[in-house]
């Protein structure tokens, strides 16, 4: 494990991510674990989840650049009508 409990690797990883958001001018949050351990109520995890500001016409372009980045793509995206959000792991 690396610092804090982080496993290694984990803030490099998470570096690319936000270099990738900030390369397509999207705003972004981290969401899951890692911002509530912020907050003092540890939970278990080996990755990081974000949420990004983005369209649905925007997501090849993303998903282009993570794996670009070092990112695998498994899935996605997904739209999910009526909530205007799209996941992609």
């Amino acid at each position: 494990m690396g610092m804090k409990g982080f496993p290694k690797g984990f803030f490099v990883a998470a570096a690319k991510a936000i270099s990738v958001f900030d390369w397509l001018d999207v705003d972004w949050i981290f969401v899951g674990a890692v911002p509530v351990a912020v907050l003092g109520r540890v939970r278990a995890t080996t990755d990081a989840d974000f949420a990004i500001s983005t369209d649905f016409s925007g997501a090849d372009d993303l998903d282009a650049r993570m794996m670009a980045a070092g990112f695998e793509k498994i899935e996605g995206p997904v739209e999910i009508p009526g909530k205007r959000l799209i996941l992609s792991k």
